[in-house]
């Protein structure tokens, strides 16, 4: 059972089940066997803040894939965003 969660410029992100009761996220980076530049920013990205699980090539496109564990209630960038709403004022 695969479930598209989130989906951006660059990347797409499903949710899915990986044992018993175990969610992970796979995000594929669009595109990424062409510009290896923005894969690797990516993954320089997620080592540090959060651990990925595994990464792969998806063998029809060549774009690669990032296995993260599942993270609940939206990304990291809209909590944060929640978080620490600034208001402006002139």
């Amino acid at each position: 059972n695969i479930e598209e969660v989130g989906r951006g410029g660059f990347s797409v992100v499903y949710k899915t089940s990986y044992g018993t009761n175990d969610e992970v996220a796979i995000k594929i980076i669009k595109d990424s066997h062409k510009n290896q530049k923005l894969f690797l920013n990516e993954l320089k990205a997620y080592h540090e803040f959060r651990k990925y699980r595994g990464i792969s090539m998806d063998k029809n496109t060549g774009d690669f894939i990032l296995v993260l564990n599942y993270v609940r209630f939206g990304s990291l960038c809209d909590n944060l965003k929640d978080i620490f709403k600034l208001e402006w004022k002139i």
